[in-house]
């Protein structure tokens, strides 16, 4: 080797790291640049309805909502480890959030970090939106599992009635700017 080469280095782990945060929070920016808010406009092949004030949701369904919320994400945490969409299949209804899991299972299936899951934990949930099939769960998350960062998000998280399997489920994601 002469003076004048340099030897080639791999990027710092540091620089991924943030790199990923980056592409994640452009990713989630376009979201809902694209969709629009969550608040205002319905997703799209959904319709808008009438909904009662969060105000008027009885104590019992307000913890329904925020539990089965918190069964989405604790599915979705299992999922992240591992890649089975299995995993999330029961609590996602067919939507935006259920169609882009899936086009990552492959990926995270080869490369996932294995177990323990993730934790995506609700701080403070609120409920911003309730109607009689579509609920919005406004709340922070701590994501954290043994051995990784813990991370922070601020979501809303629209929850969808099924029917059928009389539960809520969820639908979309969307990142709360501040």
């Amino acid at each position: 080797m002469t003076g004048s080469e340099t030897p080639i280095q791999g990027p710092p782990t540091w620089r991924i790291i943030v790199a990923f945060g980056v592409v994640l929070a452009l990713a989630a920016a376009l979201v809902v640049v694209t969709q629009g808010s969550a608040d205002t406009i319905a997703a799209p092949g959904r319709e808008e309805t009438s909904t009662p004030s969060p105000a008027e949701t009885s104590p019992d369904q307000a913890a329904t909502i925020v539990a089965d919320t918190e069964a989405a994400l604790r599915a979705w945490g299992w999922f992240a480890a591992t890649g089975e969409i299995a995993a999330v299949e029961g609590v996602f209804a067919e939507g935006p959030q259920l169609a882009q899991l899936r086009n990552e299972a492959e990926g995270l299936r080869n490369s996932a970090s294995g177990l323990p899951p993730f934790d995506f934990a609700l701080v403070e949930p609120a409920l911003t939106d309730v109607g009689e099939s579509r609920a919005v769960v406004r709340s922070s998350i701590r994501m954290t599992r043994p051995g990784t960062e813990p991370a922070d998000f601020r979501w809303d998280i629209e929850m969808t009635w099924d029917q059928a399997a009389e539960r809520w489920r969820l639908y979309t994601v969307a990142t709360v700017e501040e």
